[in-house]
């Protein structure tokens, strides 16, 4: 016989700031804290902050005169995302699990056993994304005909992979 409990708790802070001068000019500011019980003692806690601004142009007397665009945005964007997607929520503690091998060399004998389902390891820490968006709107008459370009990178680091022991 055998029984299994799975318990994970996560506790979260945000904080955002937005702010807005004249139509023209937008900034956005946020920063997220989480922990989750999932990580060693040494990385319970991620940060994650993100900023994001934008500039109306076309709000902008030299660009209103030229009677050529009804909106015109610059935008860009960057922030770090973390992912607490472990398949093993004690992977960061060493844990053991029930396993089957055959005893003898050629008696074929099934027993019971066990062996290691995971190593210890108090620096497990949150795998981290971070992303770089930056982008141009543009509208014209009336916008009625709109157009968009964008630039997008992602980059991912402390990627967590759950690799089988021997």
């Amino acid at each position: 016989g055998s029984s299994n409990m799975n318990e994970w708790a996560m506790m979260s802070y945000l904080g955002r700031v937005n702010y807005n001068y004249n139509n023209k000019y937008y900034v956005t500011a946020s920063f997220r804290s989480d922990g989750s019980s999932k990580f060693g003692k040494n990385n319970r806690f991620g940060n994650f902050p993100s900023m994001s601004v934008m500039w109306r142009a076309s709000e902008e007397k030299f660009i209103s005169n030229l009677d050529l665009f009804s909106d015109l945005k610059l935008r860009a964007s960057y922030g770090v995302t973390g992912n607490d997607a472990l398949s093993n929520n004690y992977a960061a503690i060493g844990t053991i699990a029930t396993s089957n091998y055959v005893f003898g060399s050629g008696s074929g004998v099934i027993v019971n056993g066990a062996n290691m389902n995971s190593i210890a390891n108090p620096d497990l820490t949150w795998e981290k994304a971070s992303q770089l968006d930056l982008g141009l709107e543009m509208g014209f008459f009336d916008n009625r005909l709109t157009v968009g370009t964008d630039y997008y990178s992602r980059k991912t680091t402390d990627l967590l992979l759950n690799v089988p022991i021997p």
